[in-house]
Parts: C-alpha cells; structure tokens; sequence
C-alpha cells in the first residue's frame, strides 16, 4: 500500500528544512523513543529520512512505497514524471519490464527505479560534458 503526504504549509516546510540542516552535520542520526532511549538510524533509514525532509522543505508530496510494490501505468508515469503515454511507449519498446494483470499492465517499482537511475546518470553524464566543453570554450570565467 502506498502511503502519500501532502505538501507541507509553510511553518512545516521551514522546521523541515530547519530538522535537514541539522541532521546533515552528523553523520549518525539518531532519533528518541517513547521509551525515553535514543537510537540510531541505520543508513538507508537515515538516507530515506533526509530526503523525505528535502521535499518536505521544497513543499512536495512525498510517496512512501515498498521496494517490492507493483504499479499501474499512471503511478509509474507519475513516479517518472512523465506522460503515461510516453511511459506506454517504453513499456511497448521493452526498454522498461512490465507484465499484465488481465488487460492491465503492471511495472515493477525495482524495474522503474533501475530505469530512473540510469535515466538520470545518462542526463548528468550529458550536462556534465556541456559543462566541460563550455568551460574549454571560454564561457564559464
């Protein structure tokens, strides 16, 4: 099941931002228990939490799914931020996995993200070699 949280007001976007500036200058988060104890956050809870705050801070809606969930073609568009049409199209071609559920397609939320990720690298990979070739030009001082 996926659990949305609505962007936040600005009193909520600004402890946010107010909780991420603290929690990036340690490198061990930890967080207080009913019980009165402290604990640790293991990384990927830590990683989770801190960009969780970041949108929270930047008022997005955050999305909290499991790793194993499946989705139907608008989340995983919307996921992507991309047309469901578009996304049709990568399912179609094959470049993403899908499967369907009678007539209706299905996207594994590891598959999308393994996509988004190589999707993404290929994008900084690009603007950074605009970087470098505009910089080797003279335009950056």
């Amino acid at each position: 099941m996926a659990e949305t949280i609505q962007p936040a007001d600005d009193m909520a976007r600004a402890e946010a931002t107010r909780l991420l500036k603290a929690l990036r200058r340690t490198r061990h988060p930890k967080v207080s228990l009913p019980s009165g104890e402290s604990a640790e956050l293991p990384g990927p809870a830590a990683d989770a939490l801190l960009e969780a705050l970041q949108a929270v801070a930047e008022g997005k809606e955050i999305v909290v799914l499991g790793s194993d969930r499946d989705l139907t073609t608008s989340q995983a568009a919307d996921l992507l931020g991309v047309s469901r049409q578009y996304l049709v199209r990568l399912l179609d071609d094959e470049t993403i996995p899908s499967y369907l559920v009678g007539s209706h397609r299905r996207v594994r939320l590891d598959d999308l993200m393994a996509f988004k990720a190589e999707r993404d690298d290929k994008r900084r990979s690009v603007l950074d070699e605009m970087v470098r070739e505009a910089e080797d030009a003279g335009l950056y001082d």
